[in-house]
């Protein structure tokens, strides 16, 4: 089973819970909500364990990425419209009345001689009273400001699709791990001859005598033997290996407390001839 399959067959209740999500931050969570049920769902139908353990790396790049998905909607413009109101005509207005009452009483009770001026503090007091008034009414009306917002909505079958064309990528690459996988499996259980110039009956007896020899340590006599097998089999195309964590796949392992190769491995172009022995943990 594909995992954009898997998503495939969801889609319905990821789409319900993507309508419930109104922003990007809450679109992600539902993404990463619903890659882990994939996983989880992927792990039990997986075709090898390696596999699995790929898909878990995978999906874990694929969580890292959501956001960046492309995921812009619907924009919604919202936008609030408040009234200022005009400048004050108090100030106006009451100047015009002052001048005009002044004006007045020179011109009743004042001396001749100061009839220009009263003649001018009445003309500004009128003025200013109109002008006062006219501002009054300006004042009575308001002027208009907008205040506008913009909200992205998330396109939830855009991220649905988005994340769709993610699992196919992420599936391609499970597939070529997985035939990678197969064609070294094959590889190491091809027969013996089909791999090594060395009888197989020849190959068995120098591993009988290596684990013998492996068993006597620093012997002088010992690694005399080891070193003229190996040299031989050089000769042939074969080599020798010791249990690493790195080549701890092509050994039998035996627990035990000390790490330790019992038996080397033999290879020829990577691929194992007779698998070795070790005992111990041999993990990174």
């Amino acid at each position: 089973m594909k995992i954009r399959e898997l998503l495939e067959q969801d889609k319905e209740r990821f789409l319900a819970r993507l309508t419930t999500s109104d922003t990007m931050d809450r679109s992600v969570e539902a993404c990463e909500e619903e890659i882990g049920r994939l996983l989880v769902r992927y792990q039990e139908e997986a075709p090898s364990e390696q596999t699995g353990e790929t898909a878990s790396y995978a999906l874990q790049t694929v969580r890292a990425a959501l956001p960046l998905l492309d995921s812009t909607g619907e924009v919604i413009s919202y936008e609030r419209i408040s009234e200022k109101k005009g400048n004050s005509a108090a100030v106006p207005t009451l100047c015009g009345i002052a001048l005009t009452a002044i004006g007045s009483v020179l011109l009743v009770l004042g001396p001749q001689v100061l009839y220009a001026l009263d003649v001018v503090l009445l003309v500004g007091g009128i003025a200013g009273t109109f002008l006062g008034g006219a501002r009054f009414g300006l004042g009575r009306r308001k002027e208009p400001s907008a205040d506008r917002m913009l909200a992205v909505k998330p396109d939830h079958e855009k991220i649905y699709h988005n994340l769709h064309s993610l699992m196919t990528v992420v599936d391609q690459y499970l597939d070529d791990t997985y035939l990678k996988e197969r064609t070294q499996s094959s590889e190491l259980h091809l027969p013996i001859e089909a791999k090594s110039p060395v009888p197989e009956e020849e190959l068995q007896l120098f591993s009988d005598l290596l684990e013998a020899a492996y068993s006597e340590g620093d012997d002088p006599a010992a690694q005399g033997m080891i070193s003229e097998i190996k040299f031989y089999l050089h000769k042939k195309g074969v080599e020798l290996c010791d249990c690493t964590p790195q080549t701890k796949r092509y050994f039998s392992l035996m627990p035990g407390q000390k790490r330790r190769t019992i038996r080397p491995a033999m290879l020829r172009e990577q691929t194992v001839l007779i698998k070795g022995l070790a005992s111990g943990s041999f993990e990174e």
